[in-house]
């Protein structure tokens, strides 16, 4: 992939999260008018760094919950510094408790992984794809109704190879 290619692939990302979050909103908004605050849409983005079995974790979500289901668009990466990586994009569907300053969930769905390699400062070129099945688990600590701080687990199984990690993250949206 050339820079521009890359650069176009960031773009589309960062519009239909945009698009995400605008949907998930206006429907928050239609939600409160008719139910308790228990009931009501809520929605967030996660992002996170931490470990993974092949060296650096990466996972990042845009995450929408109604009651105790929870929707969710999620992205993990597992790879080594200037070696083979592993990455995933896919669609989950979970429980969660109700909107509290204590989160957590459990999901599970369906993904593309791709496998791919780096050497020194090259971007990563992705040499092969595969269907994935994504498990992720959620514990946050919400200080507030629109932060969080907490850790996402995340297994990815596929035929290129199983990913296992665990990232710190933050939560930003509308958590309570």
């Amino acid at each position: 992939m050339n820079h521009e290619q890359v650069r176009r692939k960031i773009i589309e990302g960062h519009l239909l999260i945009g698009f995400l979050l605008v949907f998930a909103y206006s429907f928050s908004l239609h939600a409160q008018s008719k139910t308790d605050s228990t009931e009501r849409v809520h929605f967030w983005a996660n992002l996170g760094f931490g470990a993974a079995s092949r060296g650096l974790a990466a996972n990042g979500s845009i995450n929408i919950q109604y009651s105790q289901l929870l929707f969710t668009i999620h992205s993990s990466s597992d790879s080594k510094f200037f070696g083979e990586s592993l990455g995933n994009y896919g669609m989950l569907i979970g429980i969660t408790n109700r909107a509290s300053r204590f989160h957590y969930s459990f999901s599970a769905g369906i993904a593309s992984v791709q496998r791919g390699e780096s050497k020194y400062l090259d971007p990563i070129r992705y040499t092969s794809r595969r269907v994935g099945f994504p498990l992720e688990a959620q514990i946050f600590i919400r200080p507030t109704h629109f932060f969080g701080v907490g850790i996402c687990a995340f297994l990815v199984l596929s035929q290129l190879g199983n990913m296992v990690g665990f990232t710190i993250s933050v939560q930003l949206g509308s958590l309570m």
